[in-house]
């Protein structure tokens, strides 16, 4: 009896390995969304030490050019936070992507099995056909030969 081989083995090999490439970009993604998540969150924590530093120093008496470079440093950071803030809405959009990419991956994979588990349980009933076909081969054989 010639061994059980699924005809689509090829296929569904390229279907894992691009499964596999798929997790592996999309775990990148990931890392890269959470450096720049920190990185908002750093900017967020300067901020809020300039502002503290800003207070303090009114209290104390600030001069107008001190004030001016506080507001000039306030408005980098401001920019800075907003463009931080596209950059990880645009990483977001890339990991929704690559996971809708990973689930229709997932999905053609189960496809796949389904079909090789239908394939395998015909290939395995033809053998029972065969085995019946033997052992009938045989029963004739011995009720003849008597």
């Amino acid at each position: 009896m010639k061994r059980f081989t699924f005809s689509l083995q090829a296929v569904y090999n390229l279907a894992l390995s691009t499964e596999k490439q798929r997790k592996t970009r999309l775990a990148r993604v990931e890392a890269e969304l959470i450096d720049l998540r920190a990185g908002l969150n750093r900017l967020k924590e300067r901020y809020l030490d300039a502002k503290e530093e800003c207070a303090a120093e009114m209290q104390k008496g600030l001069s107008s050019d001190r004030l001016q470079q506080y507001s000039i440093y306030f408005d980098s950071l401001f920019n800075a936070m907003v463009i931080q803030k596209e950059k990880i809405v645009i990483k977001e959009r890339e990991r929704e992507k690559c996971v809708r990419a990973l689930i229709e991956t997932r999905r053609e994979i189960k496809t796949f099995e389904k079909l090789r588990e239908t394939q395998y349980e015909e290939y395995l009933a033809e053998e029972r056909k065969e085995a019946e076909k033997d052992i009938g081969d045989v029963v004739s054989y011995r009720v003849a030969a008597k």
